[in-house]
């Protein structure tokens, strides 16, 4: 118990049971579950439900200043924080890209997937794995501050992550290119959307040159979007067919709905209503089949 309550100490906002379970090494005779319900009743954890259904567990912060302290003399915090990276990239990163889901699942890892940032650019020069991890950790948490913001906070820490980034040569190519896409995809939040052309063709370049063909349909997407709202149409269209192109090669029907729902609205403000139909049909079919009623209505 007493272990264990150290290992907890890592945790930003709260943890769910399943993060107890991979993140704490207790040893091969303790039952984990049972040794954080043991915490609960003693009330050094306790447990909370932000949503129905769903249960959560915390430190009280006098507690979790005294378990730091404890994880610290038993040399055990650079294990710990590592199993806890790892599992909350790995969650992130598999949630982000189901692209609706993930904000709503990850509202509640913001500050463990943020903890992640500030323990890689509050001590700089940062290593790379640390620079990479972080950059991973704001790539995947695009789609909560993209629709929950707060968005310049969020720009903010890409500016600094991505700042550091490009003094090393050493960051791959796939990480860096999902962080300039989330930036491109968050600077017109701000007012700027000539900067988001930007990062999203630098992007694009990046997921050619090491041949992430998902990461290079999406960002086909995204810029199809800003050229869209700019009423560059010609351009949008271009983005959205090349990206249309890519997603069925890949085979991922999600993508496929989204990108024709976005040609139909493309038609539909060309007041060309027969193909806007068209698009919208074919998008319309796809999302039933997926049983995404969000996008369903939206198309409806």
């Amino acid at each position: 118990e007493q272990r264990a309550l150290a290992q907890c100490s890592v945790f930003s906002g709260g943890f769910t049971p399943a993060a107890a379970s991979q993140v704490l090494e207790l040893g091969e005779d303790a039952n984990t579950l049972d040794v954080i319900r043991s915490l609960r009743d003693k009330s050094l954890l306790r447990s909370y439900q932000p949503s129905p259904g769903e249960v959560r567990l915390a430190l009280f912060e006098s507690v979790r200043e005294f378990a730091a302290d404890q994880l610290e003399a038993m040399e055990q915090r650079r294990a710990t924080v590592a199993r806890h990276e790892a599992f909350f990239l790995d969650t992130a990163e598999r949630l982000a890209s189901r692209n609706l889901d993930a904000s709503q699942v990850l509202k509640h890892e913001v500050e463990n997937l943020m903890s992640i940032v500030e323990r890689t650019l509050d001590v700089m020069p940062a290593a790379v794995p640390e620079l990479v991890a972080a950059l991973r950790a704001l790539a995947a948490l695009a789609p909560v501050f993209h629709t929950r913001g707060p968005v310049g906070v969020y720009l903010d820490w890409l500016d600094r992550a991505l700042g550091a980034a490009e003094a090393c040569d050493e960051v791959p190519l796939p990480v860096l290119a999902k962080a300039y896409q989330a930036r491109g995809k968050a600077q017109p939040q701000r007012g700027r959307a000539l900067e988001g052309i930007t990062d999203l063709t630098t992007a694009l370049t990046m997921a050619k040159s090491a041949g992430d063909r998902s990461t290079k349909a999406t960002i086909l997407t995204d810029l199809g979007v800003l050229y869209h709202h700019a009423r560059e149409m010609d351009r949008a269209r271009e983005h959205y067919q090349r990206a249309l192109a890519l997603h069925r090669g890949l085979g991922d029907r999600r993508a496929i709905g989204r990108v024709l729902g976005n040609l139909g609205a493309l038609h539909h403000d060309l007041r060309d209503v027969d193909e806007a139909l068209n698009y919208y049909n074919q998008a319309l079919v796809i999302f039933r089949e997926l049983g995404d009623r969000r996008f369903e209505g939206l198309l409806l």
